[in-house]
């Protein structure tokens, strides 16, 4: 055996190296040596909860995307995907600031590896916690005849917790309430979020408690008459001429149930006496409980109190008028004792007295009740009327004499 390697060396060695190039050539032509690029391969950062525990968080966007040359035989290349490329950025060791961490992509078996940018660029800040009250914004209106009570919700300050730039640009936290036309009252849950001082929501900074539990009554309205319970007198020589309410009625607030069943509104009572002058005052209403009232302008009562005037005026018996007068019959005066002249006394308050003229005034001689068959003298109850005066509008009449004498006087044929 040791001779069949020592004859013909040369030759022998001369077809190892013809083999080697014929293989070197059967290879760089069928299997060549190639790069190719993966573009978009993404970093994986590491320990970012580490950096959490230490009290840090990255902020900003990090462009974790590198692109990554791979050179090798072509079998092997092409059997490559973008998946087996394993690009990672460690972020423990690193403090708050601007920091440069160096991306490591993992060796692959006969693949020359290179890749761009070798570090990424990663900014990390304090997290830091702040207690921020809750609002509650209520967009839209309920249906027309309602209105909205005080919202109640919970809770009313809540933490938050994020990068120190965020967490300090946060004005409030809000939740937002949309209404449709509502007639019920509303209960709901509704989200939070963290707002700037322009209203604009901050993102990243996380509320921890991230709903509110909201209860909205809904209340019915209704304008209601109101009655007032007030009993008023007037001094001797005064007169109540009206009792007024300012306003008459009122808008009334609060559950529909009570609302819908109230047809009238009265004040609480009031007792004025003797009184010689015009009252107004502040009065308070009866209302059921849970009802209130919508505005809070006062309402007032005025008791209008004028003193009594008098008007003596002397009318001729010429001027009586005598009514009824029985068929066939002329009442004529006794010429005897009969008085030429009568006095009229009216007592008014003086916004009527200054009404009445003297020649509007009417004597009146009713003879409805006078029986015609009976013969001689005759007297009668003189009565007053002034047409354009209401009867109820004059405190007293008197006349003086108070009795007409005269006879009825049968008509000749």
């Amino acid at each position: 055996m040791n001779n069949f390697f020592n004859r013909n060396t040369t030759a022998k060695i001369m077809s190892i190296l013809f083999a080697l190039i014929m293989w070197t050539y059967v290879m760089g032509e069928i299997n060549p040596v190639m790069s190719r690029e993966f573009t978009n391969v993404q970093v994986q950062i590491l320990n970012i909860e580490e950096l959490k525990q230490q009290g840090l968080v990255i902020v900003g966007e990090v462009n974790d995307n590198i692109r990554v040359t791979v050179r090798g035989r072509r079998d092997e290349v092409f059997k490559l995907s973008k998946s087996d490329i394993r690009a990672t950025a460690d972020l423990r060791g690193f403090v708050v600031g601007d920091n440069n961490v160096p991306v490591e992509v993992a060796s692959i078996n006969n693949i020359e590896i290179d890749y761009f940018p070798k570090f990424l660029r990663v900014e990390l800040e304090e997290v830091i916690r702040r207690q921020k009250d809750v609002s509650l914004l209520v967009e839209g209106k309920p249906r027309s005849g309602y209105i909205l009570s005080e919202p109640q919700y919970k809770p009313t300050v809540v933490w938050i917790e994020g990068p120190a730039s965020l967490v300090n640009t946060v004005d409030r936290v809000i939740a937002r309430l949309e209404l449709n036309e509502e007639a019920e009252d509303i209960v709901v849950s509704l989200p939070l979020k963290a707002i700037d001082n322009k209203g604009n929501e901050v993102f990243n900074v996380d509320v921890k408690s991230p709903y509110i539990d909201v209860y909205l009554p809904v209340e019915r309205m209704r304008t209601i008459k109101i009655q007032p319970q007030i009993n008023a007198t007037a001094a001797e020589g005064y007169q109540i001429t009206d009792i007024t309410l300012l306003p008459d009625q009122v808008t009334l607030r609060g559950p529909q149930e009570i609302i819908n069943n109230i047809t009238i509104v009265e004040t609480e009572d009031i007792v004025l006496e003797n009184l010689t002058t015009t009252q107004q005052r502040e009065v308070e209403l009866k209302l059921p409980e849970g009802v209130s009232v919508f505005s809070e302008d006062p309402i007032e009562f005025r008791v209008n109190v004028e003193a009594l005037e008098e008007k003596v005026v002397s009318i001729p018996k010429e001027r009586i008028t005598f009514t009824e007068v029985p068929e066939g019959f002329t009442p004529e005066f006794n010429e005897i004792n009969q008085q030429e002249t009568f006095e009229v006394k009216i007592t008014a308050i003086s916004s009527i007295i200054n009404r009445i003229e003297d020649g509007e005034i009417q004597l009146v001689a009713d003879l409805s009740n006078i029986n015609s068959a009976n013969g001689g003298n005759r007297e009668v109850e003189l009565k007053v009327t002034i047409p354009r005066i209401p009867d109820e509008e004059i405190e007293e009449i008197i006349v003086t004499p108070r009795v007409l004498s005269f006879r009825l006087v049968e008509n000749s044929q």
